[in-house]
């Protein structure tokens, strides 16, 4: 058991990584498979998830890709989509799983997305808990007496332009 959570805090960000694609894939697949067996009030739940989802989830990669300057719309946009960091999307998959449960009872298509919401809640869950144990993120500037200086970017010779 212990070696199980080794593994998964070794590799806790390419397990996310994969879990949301996973995830992606199989909210608009099923989104669509409920819409075509006339599952309209599932199916549209669905749907609004997979795009939230897809939006919460691709927000992170999309934003370091695209310059903006600061204040501008999309800069904004990134930034309160970027607002929903470890724990909010936690939560928000929990609470979508929660949804799903009430709405459909027994069907085996909202099982799977319910153990799947209910799988990337806690992940991002864990991987919150675990940044917020980090001792490097928890020690202010100077507070430690083995704490190292900050970083400066600029002393490494390259400008970014």
């Amino acid at each position: 058991m212990a070696d199980a959570f080794l593994f998964v805090s070794t590799n806790l960000n390419m397990i996310v990584f994969v879990s949301s694609v996973l995830t992606m894939i199989l909210l608009w697949v099923f989104a669509i498979s409920m819409l075509a067996a006339a599952s309209i009030v599932v199916g549209l739940y669905l749907l609004f998830l997979a795009i939230a989802a897809t939006t919460i989830e691709c927000s992170q990669y999309v934003q370091r890709f695209i310059c903006c300057p600061e204040g501008s719309i999309p800069y904004n946009c990134f930034q309160a989509l970027l607002w929903l960091n470890l724990w909010k999307r936690g939560v928000f998959y929990l609470v979508a799983a929660v949804i799903l449960v009430i709405m459909v009872f027994l069907n085996l298509w909202a099982i799977i997305m319910v153990v799947v919401l209910i799988w990337m809640g806690a992940l991002h869950l864990y991987q919150w808990h675990l940044s917020r144990n980090e001792p490097d993120k928890n020690v202010e500037a100077g507070a430690g007496a083995n704490s190292a200086p900050p970083v400066n970017p600029a002393a490494s010779g390259y400008s970014g332009y």
